[in-house]
């Protein structure tokens, strides 16, 4: 299995087994970091986006140019999203998902979003004892990497999603 897969197949998994809704900002910091960890580059997006008619902020993670999603499924309220498919949005493209409407976002949306340093030391709602950097490191483990915090906040700390 190719690198994008294995950490897309993994988000995915978690996000179900903690029922993690909502979780597009988290996870598509975590995918990204998992993803240089497997030295494929990826790049964290934020923007306002329009699926099947409803507009939302969104984060998301583009590779090549091409959309990567697998938060979107669950996303907070899901009364939209029976036109996805299960396991996300893995580069294809839909004429009914716009992720460049060019909307502003909303100011709430990117308060504290200012790098990740500083935005992974917030804890998913299921478990306030660790913070998105154990996530991190739960996971890589998964997959048999050995990731340190300290180091993981060295080099990304300064990371920055890129507003569309």
């Amino acid at each position: 299995m190719n690198p994008i897969e294995t950490i897309l197949d993994l988000m995915s998994d978690y996000i179900k087994e903690e029922s993690w809704a909502g979780a597009c900002f988290a996870t598509s910091a975590i995918n990204y970091i998992l993803l240089n960890e497997l030295n494929t580059h990826s790049k964290p997006m934020l923007g306002v986006v329009n699926i099947d008619g409803h507009i939302f902020d969104h984060a998301w993670l583009e590779i090549n140019d091409q959309v990567y999603d697998v938060a979107i499924v669950l996303g907070i309220t899901t009364k939209f999203f029976h036109c996805l498919p299960k396991e996300g949005i893995r580069g294809q493209e839909y004429e009914f998902a716009n992720f460049r409407t060019g909307q502003s976002l909303d100011v709430k949306t990117t308060h504290g979003l200012t790098n990740f340093k500083k935005f992974m030391k917030n804890s998913p709602y299921f478990n306030k004892k660790i913070d998105y950097w154990d996530v991190v490191i739960l996971l890589g483990k998964r997959i048999g990497l050995t990731l340190y915090k300290q180091k993981l906040i060295q080099k990304y700390g300064n990371t920055k999603w890129t507003i569309v």
